[in-house]
């Protein structure tokens, strides 16, 4: 598909300086943040240098040369563009004739526009899509001073518009001998401006990533929820785990041999000649001394095993899985708020565009009589007419 822009000195030299992609161009940022730095080297320039690193100048000198009326005034868009990019079907099917389609897209603007009018060709293969952006110096002829002049009006007419992609698919499927769809649902519609199309591909990109980003969240929490499952399921072990714990302190207080006799203990001599003496406890003291004597080691056997399989488990992929789950949650969480940042500006531009348009459209409906019948007239020799006649009152044009 292809659409085309106009532009005054400034801008030319702006977009100039933003296509080819010098490296001392002074450029500090780009707007298009789908720029890949690293394949920035592999884009050429199908066009000859200019005479003049000065825009204006080269464009003066060429004007002089080929006999072209080169006004002098702020408004003068002294500079169109086409952006060609290459087709879905090219890039499928065609991969190694990609060149051969630039090259047969410059020798057809060549030949539509000028060659002696062209300013820059660069092809761009460091961006989402491979594309060109043909500049040229827009000369047509002005019949009614008969002669050639620099003048957009002249040269991207509504009827080059309305052909160009049909001329163009023609073009190609004479020179290469394969059928490309260079007029699809986009350009079908008309020309759209290279602004309108990237916001287009904008609101593309941020409906893929927000679709993307909540399929990852989702499948993110279903996995972090399983895991949560598990960690519940341990609970009732955990706290069995603290209780033998507990119980193990216990044992080990309560088995503690002294020096000293316990409270409960009770010393008595027993023999008729030689008298021994005898310690005598009760029997539950001594049962708990002898359990807690016993169980005390198979408790922390136990116990040691547990806390085991515990730091195992710290270190197994599940762990793993939960530390690096939230990592990606977060991730997300900033992706998104950049995303509904990206979709705000972008209302915020439509607005704008929005608003733009109905300022034109005011300015028509106000214009004098005169100033529409000459539109009208214009607009006939392009082979157009205007659809509805407004309504006159004391030579004023209101709207209907």
């Amino acid at each position: 598909m292809a659409h085309a822009e106009n532009y005054k000195l400034n801008g030319a030299v702006g977009v100039l300086r933003h296509n080819e992609r010098k490296i001392n161009d002074n450029v500090q940022s780009r707007k298009n943040e789908c720029i890949d730095s690293s394949r920035t080297g592999l884009n050429y320039n199908l066009a000859p240098e200019r005479c003049s690193k000065v825009l204006k100048d080269h464009i003066r000198k060429v004007c002089e040369d080929n006999g072209v009326r080169l006004n002098n005034r702020k408004d003068l868009n002294i500079m169109s563009s086409w952006v060609i990019t290459a087709p879905k079907p090219l890039l499928e099917q065609y991969p190694d004739r990609q060149k051969e389609f630039f090259e047969c897209c410059y020798e057809f603007l060549c030949e539509r526009y000028g060659k002696e009018f062209v300013l820059s060709s660069m092809v761009h293969l460091d961006e989402t899509t491979p594309h060109m952006h043909f500049e040229f110096i827009p000369v047509g002829y002005d019949r009614k001073n008969d002669r050639l002049t620099v003048s957009s009006k002249f040269t991207v007419t509504r009827t080059d518009l309305r052909t160009f992609h049909q001329d163009l698919e023609r073009y190609i499927k004479a020179s290469m001998n394969i059928n490309l769809p260079i007029l699809n649902k986009a350009t079908a519609e008309g020309n759209k401006s290279i602004d309108e199309l990237k916001r287009q591909s904008a609101t593309k990109r941020l409906q893929e990533a927000t679709e993307k980003a909540s399929k990852i969240v989702s499948e993110a929490q279903n996995r972090v929820n399983d895991i949560r499952a598990e960690l519940v399921d341990l609970e009732p072990l955990r706290a069995e785990y603290k209780a033998k714990k507990a119980y193990i302190s216990k044992c080990a207080e309560k088995s503690k041999a002294s020096v000293f006799y316990p409270e409960e203990a009770k010393v008595t001599k027993r023999g008729f000649i030689h008298k021994k003496k005898f310690v005598t406890v009760p029997l539950e003291m001594w049962e708990s001394r002898y359990i807690a004597v016993h169980e005390k080691e198979i408790l922390k056997s136990a116990t040691n095993a547990f806390e085991e399989s515990v730091e195992a488990f710290c270190n197994d992929n599940s762990h793993q899985n939960i530390k690096s789950l939230n990592e990606e949650i977060s991730n997300l969480r900033n992706d998104k708020s950049m995303l509904i940042n990206e979709n705000i500006r972008l209302k915020k531009e439509l607005q704008k565009s929005m608003e733009k348009h109905k300022k034109v459209k005011s300015a028509i409906m106000r214009m004098p009589l005169e100033i529409i019948e000459r539109f009208s007239r214009e607009l006939k020799k392009e082979g157009l007419n205007l659809t509805q006649a407004p309504k006159v009152d004391k030579g004023i044009v209101k709207k209907n």
